[in-house]
């Protein structure tokens, strides 16, 4: 399914499955795409080069909404937002089990959101992802969470580094509150870099484990770079090295 050119649609009830490439693409600004009780789930790369394998892909412009959606086994990334304007609603979504690249068995992400897209999520669960589950990257990019979990995330399938719960570099800016990661790796929450920007509220963080390349981690959150936050209530408990 492509969405171009200020297109306006709207799919429900509907699975996709085993497309290549992307499976669900929203382009350019004025489309407008919205998604209801979709599953999108086992995309396989191109088949040129292996490139890809994406679920939904919400870039230079586009507003997409979607609503009780299930996104999995998909490749490299489950779900991209980028670009400035670029707009991403997403409510009781499930994204897991997110593969590596065929090229190279590397990323894995479930959200990557990057170069000035914004993305909203509420009463979503993120299970099973590679390296990072959710990533946010880059100046002007915006991603806001509530009532969310991210579980269980792995290291890269290419050389078993990260496992991260929820990342953001670069100047982002991440909101979450009512979030629990539990059981990742490496770090479970991370901010890199100056201006780089995360607020939690009500977050509990617990058991992270050492990377499944065995060269350490376990740190419940950490801060990095002259990256800021503003944390109010919150628990860390179980994580292996050090909780913040």
């Amino acid at each position: 399914l492509e969405a171009r050119g200020r297109a306006a649609a709207s799919v429900i009830r509907a699975v996709v499955e085993r497309n290549r490439q992307v499976a669900i693409v929203a382009a350019g600004a004025g489309t407008q795409l919205v998604l209801a009780d979709v599953i999108v789930r086992d995309t396989l790369s191109q088949e040129s080069d292996s490139s890809a394998g994406w679920g939904l892909d919400a870039v230079s412009g586009a507003a997409v909404t979607a609503v009780r959606a299930v996104i999995e086994r998909n490749r490299e990334v489950a779900v991209v937002a980028a670009e400035a304007g670029t707009a991403l609603r997403m409510t009781s979504v499930v994204v897991r089990y997110t593969l590596g690249s065929d090229t190279d068995r590397s990323a894995g992400f479930a959200l990557s959101a990057k170069s000035g897209a914004s993305v909203e999520l509420s009463a979503g669960s993120f299970e099973g992802n590679r390296t990072t589950a959710i990533q946010a990257i880059g100046a002007g990019t915006a991603v806001t969470l509530a009532d969310v979990v991210v579980r269980d995330t792995h290291g890269d399938e290419s050389d078993g580094d990260g496992g991260s719960g929820l990342v953001a570099a670069r100047a982002a800016t991440v909101d979450a509150t009512r979030v629990v990661l539990d059981g990742n790796r490496s770090v479970a929450i991370g901010a890199f870099g100056a201006e780089t920007a995360l607020s939690l509220t009500d977050v509990v963080v617990r058991d992270t484990v050492g990377s499944d390349d065995g060269t350490g981690g376990g740190m419940g959150l950490g801060l990095f770079d002259h990256a800021t936050l503003d944390q109010n209530r919150a628990v860390f408990e179980r994580n292996r090295v050090v909780a913040i």
